[in-house]
């Protein structure tokens, strides 16, 4: 009982120093898998507290204190019984929290595949992407175009920008979609300027 001993009966410990000390005897067991920065944290000291306080009542290091302090603790009387029970306690509460992580994991990874099952079983599609045709586009600057669109059998005319898509007008005559037809681009045009033409 010397280690155990000393840590009761020392008088010249400082104030985080007896922090750890009453730490120890409250919670004897946590000697089993802490470190000393951990011992530090818990009993809002510090390691460099716990090594001085290893130091005080007659041991080198931590290491050797925990030896000690376990050995008596064993030879105590249920002493050994306790640290045991402790040690398997804490055995079945980390089994527990892995199989609760990998219970996690799998749900997870169940829902990706089931969106990812439903989102090809409904074939979603982008709204418009079957009835919205590009007959036509002119460049007129570096973010500006002019786009000819066919929607429902009526062709519109788009201004589009950067920051916006206005419709400009509707065409009354639809152009041409066709390889073979002469010079699209100079109908478009000549469709430009009607419209501009007109009051």
């Amino acid at each position: 009982m010397e280690i155990i001993r000393q840590m009761q009966e020392r008088k010249d410990l400082t104030e985080r120093e007896r922090n750890i000390r009453d730490y120890l005897m409250e919670h004897p067991e946590a000697v089993i898998s802490m470190t000393a920065k951990q011992l530090g944290e818990v009993s809002y000291s510090s390691t460099a507290a716990v090594s001085r306080f290893c130091r005080k009542i007659g041991c080198q290091d931590y290491g050797e204190f925990r030896l000690r302090f376990l050995s008596e603790l064993q030879s105590t009387e249920g002493g050994q019984e306790t640290s045991t029970e402790h040690f398997v306690i804490q055995q079945q509460e980390n089994a527990m929290t892995i199989m609760n992580v990998f219970g996690s994991l799998i749900i997870v990874l169940g829902l990706l595949f089931g969106l990812a099952w439903l989102y090809k079983k409904l074939a979603i599609k982008l709204p418009g992407s079957s009835h919205i045709k590009i007959v036509s586009s002119v460049m007129l600057g570096p973010r500006e175009r002019i786009l000819v669109i066919e929607v429902q059998g009526k062709q519109r005319v788009l201004g589009v920008t950067s920051n916006q898509i206005n419709m400009l007008f509707e065409l009354d005559q639809p152009l041409v979609d066709d390889v073979a037809a002469p010079d699209w681009r100079a109908q478009f045009q000549t469709l430009l300027q009607k419209q501009k033409s007109k009051p």
